[in-house]
């Protein structure tokens, strides 16, 4: 069994969260609609598999992998409203 222990995923709801409320981190669509994220001199073009468990699975069957650990990466959930957080 191949596993993955190093693959990020972000609800499409967290992103558009972000995007209605000013805070630290500014998340916007690019012309691909694919989701950018700049965070304190970080930037992040989101590829689909971060965003859509179907994207996932086929990221995962192209490379073999047979399980997936997922987490949050930059910028997380830290930089949601303290009220939201």
């Amino acid at each position: 069994m191949r596993t993955d222990f190093h693959a990020h995923f972000y609800p499409e709801l967290y992103f558009k969260n972000l995007a209605r409320e000013a805070g630290i981190a500014r998340v916007a669509r690019n012309e691909l609609g694919r989701w950018v994220v700049h965070h304190a001199g970080d930037y992040n073009t989101v590829a689909d598999g971060q965003t859509s468990v179907e994207g996932r699975f086929r990221d995962m069957d192209a490379a073999g992998v047979d399980l997936a650990v997922l987490s949050f990466t930059t910028p997380g959930v830290h930089v949601e409203a303290p009220a939201r957080g």
